[in-house]
């Protein structure tokens, strides 16, 4: 709040160091904040499981590895591999939706 006011009022240097001091704050509950991050590193455990199971990737661990699109056919294609190793594994499907 009190940035956008400086930079309303044209005191952008205050605005800046606001926001920059607003940076050094705490997280409102450390606790809660730590059980969110371990929460989604359980998702993607179970996700990545899953995957191994089944061949189906959730659209979040996807979205990490891929790039892909539908076919129009209800399907989907694999447009490009983010990855950085030299060895993959096409996936059955995402989601719900099988990769063509």
């Amino acid at each position: 709040m009190w940035s956008k006011r400086c930079t309303e009022t044209g005191n952008h240097e205050a605005s800046a160091l606001l926001l920059e001091y607003g940076k050094d704050f705490p997280p409102a509950d450390p606790v809660k904040e730590a059980e969110k991050g371990i929460k989604a590193i359980e998702r993607e455990a179970k996700a990545v499981e899953t995957y191994r199971r089944t061949g189906i990737l959730t659209t979040a661990l996807a979205k990490k590895e891929w790039v892909y699109g539908t076919d129009g056919k209800g399907g989907l294609t694999l447009n490009r591999w983010k990855g950085k190793g030299t060895e993959l594994t096409t996936p059955k499907g995402i989601g719900r939706k099988p990769v063509t």
